[in-house]
């Protein structure tokens, strides 16, 4: 049928821009530090010598963030330029597992309330940008590209840092390592070219010339 034809060929032309491949990886690279964190984030409150109880009640703050974050990060990201919003995001992310390295358990408030930022925005992210960067004809195949990314950073993450752990007795090369992949997709999504705005809503309906094609 022609839709469809128009559809692959539209996907094949998104498979041909570097930004498709550069979100794909920093959606990759931002849920293997979000979600392994998530994971191990209390037990590596009790290897740090942190009650039970508090440390269910730390990692409460994460889930009450993301309820935040999913209204927030949505507001802003029709006010503010995605990129900046998106790396915004991640820079909190980075900059509370910083705090949590540096100071320790004394800090593990503001880290969970960052972590939980970055996790409520990030779904809602991949769909967002990939609507706003690419053609709307290849937007499923693309969207799938990006989630398909996201969920197999999600597997790998918990299984890595529980490695290191087992390996080196602390946590603390593990929060390194994902404060360092947070600051990378700050960069990257800062960086990023301001999306061609849609002009109206009659441009995301497909014009029956198109579908006749």
């Amino acid at each position: 049928m022609p839709a469809p034809v128009r559809a692959r060929s539209t996907f094949a032309a998104i498979r041909r821009d570097r930004c498709f491949w550069r979100l794909l990886i920093t959606f990759f690279v931002m849920s293997f530090a979000f979600t392994g964190l998530l994971t191990h984030f209390v037990p590596m409150l009790r290897s740090m010598d942190v009650e039970p109880s508090q440390a269910a009640t730390l990692a409460s703050l994460i889930g009450f963030a993301v309820i935040g974050s999913r209204v927030m990060v949505g507001f802003l990201l029709d006010h503010v330029r995605p990129g900046l919003v998106a790396g915004g995001v991640c820079a909190l992310s980075a900059a509370g597992t910083c705090f949590l390295i540096v100071g320790g358990v004394a800090f593990a408030p503001l880290a969970a309330i960052a972590l939980g930022l970055a996790i409520g925005g990030e779904i809602d992210m991949i769909g967002f940008f990939t609507a706003r960067y690419f053609a709307l004809a290849g937007y499923a195949r693309a969207y799938s590209w990006m989630y398909t990314g996201f969920v197999i950073a999600a597997g790998i993450s918990p299984l890595l840092i529980g490695m290191l752990f087992d390996a080196l007795g602390t946590y603390s090369a593990a929060l390194i390592l994902c404060a360092a992949l947070a600051a990378m997709c700050a960069c990257a999504f800062a960086t990023l070219p301001t999306p061609t705005p849609r002009t109206s809503p009659a441009s995301l309906i497909p014009q029956p010339a198109e579908t006749e094609l």
